[in-house]
């Protein structure tokens, strides 16, 4: 039994996508680089490396792509994931520039498969799985990172 109407759920929803599209900023989402492999010499014998003095050619392709994102900085005081409204005994410490972003679920799709993020010219890993989010149906997933300290 349905309570909504479907026409209701509709106006909730682009309720839903109007905020996203107001508040979202663009992230870039990095995956690992795809490899080409070229023979330089087609005379080239695999088996015995003898035809060339330099058997393949290895061309690395950077994978990425800008999407949308609404985006929550976190603080270490906040008690994110130990709430005081609920009785929870986890003990996570939130790393000092943390943050969260809520995307879509065809911009999650491209995301899961992601290494890294970047954003305002600062790295993050990506260090949970997208939480679906959505009033009916999952339309918005959630995702923690963490800044990469690259001067290590």
């Amino acid at each position: 039994m349905d309570y909504l109407s479907s026409s209701v759920r509709t106006q909730i929803s682009e309720i839903f996508d109007n905020v996203h599209e107001t508040l979202k900023q663009t992230i870039t989402v990095y995956k690992d680089s795809e490899n080409t492999i070229t023979a330089m010499t087609p005379s080239y014998n695999s088996i015995y490396g003898s035809g060339g003095s330099t058997p393949l050619s290895i061309t690395k392709t950077s994978v990425s792509r800008s999407v949308g994102a609404r985006i929550k900085y976190l603080s270490s005081e906040e008690d994110y994931f130990t709430s005081s409204e609920v009785n929870s005994q986890m003990k996570i410490t939130i790393p000092k520039g943390s943050i969260r972003i809520k995307v879509t679920s065809d911009d999650f799709d491209f995301i899961k498969e992601a290494k890294r993020i970047e954003f305002n010219g600062v790295r993050y890993n990506i260090i949970s799985d997208g939480l679906p989010i959505g009033p009916f149906s999952p339309e918005y997933y959630s995702i923690f990172l963490t800044p990469i300290d690259e001067s290590a």
